[in-house]
């Protein structure tokens, strides 16, 4: 599944959207969800119809490439992990920060992103239910943890790493956890406890423009390395 974001304006019309596509998807091509998206949301066809599927085939062809890397693991260099050996985890912190109508979710946790069985989706499910949060929050949760995922793996791609080789990057390393080796770690609960904001009108628009700054930073880095 492919993390995708729509962010379109043009004249009166600002799209703002977040969703995930099967990549191996046939039977829908971006043109026909664009056209249906449209329809659903009595947007005008022109400019929006070829700027979502522009926007779509962009970021497809992007994952063309973590996928195959991901592939790439879980046939070749996986098997090799030793699973015995913390050093070949790569555990970084994902960053909860959603903001739905004036509800803001705000939460960290660990993921390791070398265990491919982790499910973005089943996490997101049990977590909103334990919130008593809406179906809204189940896919901008799941959006958000595969956005991360995607960027970090494709970062790796581009180093060629591969288990037990370690990360050149330095300051891509830097992101990546140490080896545990405390399971019991009660000093640092309250930094991973989620927290539910009532947030104002402002702090919602400022909110927003803070995350469409971070978007732009994380893409510029994925290009840089």
């Amino acid at each position: 599944l492919v993390p995708i974001r729509l962010e379109l304006e043009w004249e009166m019309y600002k799209l703002r959207d977040t969703f995930t596509w099967n990549l191996a998807e046939t039977a829908i091509t971006p043109q026909i969800f664009a056209s249906h998206l449209c329809a659903d949301f009595r947007l005008p066809r022109e400019p929006f119809e070829r700027e979502i599927v522009n926007a779509v085939q962009k970021q497809l062809t992007e994952a063309q490439l973590s996928a195959s890397y991901t592939d790439h693991l879980a046939d070749r260099l996986m098997p090799l992990k030793d699973f015995s050996n913390p050093s070949d985890e790569l555990r970084l912190v994902i960053k909860l920060d959603i903001t739905l109508d004036s509800i803001q979710l705000v939460d960290q946790f660990e993921w390791d992103i070398s265990d491919l069985n982790n499910s973005p989706e089943a996490f997101a499910e049990a977590f909103a239910a334990e919130l008593g949060l809406t179906g809204e929050f189940v896919t901008a949760i799941s959006h958000s943890i595969r956005e991360q995922i995607d960027f970090y793996t494709r970062s790796l791609c581009i180093l060629g790493y591969a288990p037990g080789r370690g990360i050149a990057d330095e300051e891509l390393r830097r992101d990546f956890l140490p080896p545990l080796q405390e399971p019991f770690r009660t000093d640092t609960a309250d930094d991973f406890t989620p927290a539910l904001n009532q947030l104002a009108a402002e702090e919602v628009e400022r909110h927003d423009r803070e995350h469409e700054r971070e978007i732009r930073r994380k893409r510029r880095q994925t290009k840089g390395r």
